[in-house]
This record gives structure tokens, sequence and C-alpha cells, in this order.
């Protein structure tokens, strides 16, 4: 996977795996779930600042998805990222880690979603994402509990063609409205998941993702997920990290160097899955 945000560009491998069927107790439903597991290890280049940039990422995450809406229920994630930046020569080393776990109610949120949409046709979606945050921004941590209505706009632009690294796909094009930025996601029937995911905050664009490559095996057994499912858990999954990931380049961008105390982010869940037809 290739990522980008801002003038940081983080790049390798990001794993998904099925780890068997369980349930889990949000706001007072129990919802039966898959549970997945998921591991990025990258590189990051790019420029920070001006200056010239290196360091490592490393993400994993433990993902609990209603097994017949495939929405995220509960998601229990951490980013470290070491990064050195170097100023006239001389590396300056940033650090920083999150751990986060949010459960989402419900999980599909509240509001109507057309069956066999228009090209434009809008709809609006309302939920509740409860999160405890343990940040460690080069060595300044803080720990927060909060709950937080969310709000999205969902406009279906309809089929168009794109070109990524791993080829070219007829997809079905979602925008989603957050309020502070938009996101559009290009879905793949092909694939089963997402193949590009475009960020915007104001008028320029703040982060892409795109599918560079993809493979699947098989288990040796039964009661494991098929390919589709697999891959567009992942998608959901995958789009949710990039947010983070952009959040914390916008909150690094307002902090020198010195390594000032900062608000952890918001782990929200994945695109919703294109409109049946």
């Amino acid at each position: 996977m290739d990522m980008t945000m801002d003038s940081l560009v983080l790049s390798g491998t990001y794993t998904c795996s099925f780890d068997g069927k369980s349930s889990k107790s949000v706001a007072g439903y129990v919802y039966s779930t898959y549970e997945m597991k998921y591991h990025g290890s990258m590189t990051v280049s790019g420029t920070y600042a001006g200056y010239n940039t290196a360091g490592t990422a490393i993400i994993d995450e433990y993902v609990s998805v209603d097994q017949e809406l495939l929405e995220v229920v509960v998601s229990d994630y951490s980013l470290s990222m070491t990064i050195s930046v170097f100023v006239t020569n001389f590396p300056v080393s940033m650090a920083y880690s999150e751990h986060n776990v949010s459960t989402y109610s419900p999980p599909s949120g509240v509001g109507d979603e057309p069956k066999n949409p228009d090209e434009g046709t809008s709809w609006t979606k309302t939920y509740t994402v409860y999160s405890e945050v343990r940040v460690n921004d080069d060595g300044d941590i803080t720990e927060e509990s909060y709950s937080i209505p969310v709000t999205k706009t969902y406009t279906y632009m309809g089929v168009k063609t794109i070109t990524v690294p791993a080829g070219t796909f007829k997809c079905d094009v979602i925008q989603t409205d957050h309020g502070d930025y938009i996101s559009t996601d290009w879905y793949s029937d092909d694939v089963g998941a997402y193949v590009k995911s475009a960020y915007q905050s104001g008028s320029s664009e703040s982060g892409t993702e795109v599918l560079t490559s993809f493979s699947y095996t098989p288990p040796s057994s039964g009661g494991g997920l098929s390919t589709a499912m697999i891959l567009m858990i992942s998608g959901i999954v995958i789009a949710a990290v990039v947010v983070t990931i952009v959040a914390w380049v916008f909150i690094r961008k307002r902090t020198p160097p010195t390594g000032q105390q900062t608000s952890p982010v918001i782990q929200e869940p994945g695109p919703p899955r294109p409109p049946a037809g």
C-alpha cells in the first residue's frame, strides 16, 4: 500500500486475517461479529516543515465486524511512528504512539440508505463514537475518553473507471462529507474492496490511498470468510486507518518539533459499502 499525507509518503504492506467469530455488546445490544486482525509495516519518507524526513510506522488493529451489516462494532487500534527530520543535515527524532479503543452505536448508523440511487443522490447517517485513547507524543502522555455524535452525508457519484497500480477497474464512487473534510472512495466488484480513497480538506487534496496489489489464500478448512468479504472488511478498516494517520499529520503540522502536547485523534469507521444494485 502507498499512502500520501500532505508531504509525507508511507509505503509498505498491510495484512488482514480472519480470527474467528464472536459477539460484542455495545450500548445494550449484542452483535454477532467476525473478528479480524490487521498489521501494517511501513516506511516513512518525504518532507516535514520543508525538511527531509525518514522513518517507520507500525499499525496493529483488532476489529469486530457485525456479521450481517459488515460494519465495524469495536476497533482496538494502535499506531506507532518514529521519524527523523534532517535539519541542516542533523537528524531530529520525533516519536508518536496512540492506542485507541472505539465502539460505534449503532454500527450502521441511523438513517435511510437508498438501494438503487441515481448519480448525485445523497443521504445522511448519524451514530455515536465512544473512544478511550492513550497518546504518547514525544514523551508527553495523555489519556482521554469521550463520546461524540457523528453525522455524515454520502453522495453516490456513479460508475467511473479508474487506473491504479493494481490495474484498471470499473468502480462505484461514493463521496462522504465528514464535516471538516471530504473523502471520495472508488469501490470495485472485481476486487471486493476500495481501490482508491482520497481525502480533501479545504480546496486541496490532503491524503490518498491506492491499491498497489492484492492476493488471497483460502483457509485450509471450512469456516473462513469468502474472498470478497475479507477484502470488503479490509477496505473498511484500511480507510479508517488512513483517516487517523491523516489527522496525525495535521496535528503535527501545528506542532513545532519540540514535541508539545497534542490532543488525541478520533478513530472513525471507514466508508459505507456501495448501495445494492
